[in-house]
């Protein structure tokens, strides 16, 4: 004769796994959630645009080699100008501010750029006291030239020198010629500065 055997199941496992809402419908056991923030910023910080840097460049005569007034280039730290009844000066009867200056002859004489300078926001030279002079500026690459005419002039007796002075509003390559009229008598300029922002265009081979 055979024996049956009874398994009892407690109830409260066949519970396990779910649970009942309050409105007695099961439920499952969701896992908790988090809320993750968006690594994505969308805000943008203004940046400055880098600035041009400044410069300042000055030609002194001190470098080339011209000892007579005939027309010719001659090259100087800054590049190539041209002199046309001018040369370089190193006597003891030039006014200089250093070792040498460009000396203009009697009568019309000039130097001129053979360059461009970019940039530029003020131009500048000394010239001997009494000395007539004209400046002119082209934007064409020396093609055209037009005459400034808003020149700030300082003097110093004890040097021999009065500054002039530019303030240049183009953004155009520029280049420039000094002019002593015909009724200009011997005098030397010296000292021709760019101020200016920027890649002038060249530098200063000393």
């Amino acid at each position: 004769m055979k024996k049956l055997t009874l398994i009892f199941i407690p109830f409260f496992l066949i519970a396990i796994g779910c649970k009942k809402d309050g409105t007695g419908t099961p439920t499952q056991n969701n896992p908790p959630t988090t809320t993750k923030t968006n690594p994505t910023d969308t805000t943008t910080t203004p940046v400055n645009p880098t600035q041009p840097k400044s410069y300042s460049l000055t030609e002194t005569f001190e470098k080339g080699t011209k000892d007579a007034y005939a027309p010719a280039n001659v090259t100087l730290s800054s590049g190539v100008w041209y002199f046309d009844e001018a040369l370089i000066g190193r006597t003891d009867k030039d006014i200089i501010n250093g070792k040498a200056s460009a000396r203009m002859n009697f009568g019309l004489c000039w130097i001129t750029m053979m360059f461009d300078v970019s940039g530029l926001n003020q131009f500048s030279f000394k010239y001997s006291l009494g000395m007539p002079h004209q400046v002119m500026m082209s934007t064409d690459g020396g093609n055209t030239w037009s005459q400034l005419s808003n020149e700030i002039t300082t003097g110093n007796a004890d040097t021999g020198f009065y500054t002039a002075t530019f303030k240049i509003t183009t953004s155009a390559k520029v280049r420039f010629k000094i002019v002593q009229p015909t009724n200009g008598n011997r005098g030397n300029i010296d000292d021709i500065t760019f101020v200016g922002n920027g890649d002038p265009g060249f530098t200063l081979n000393n």
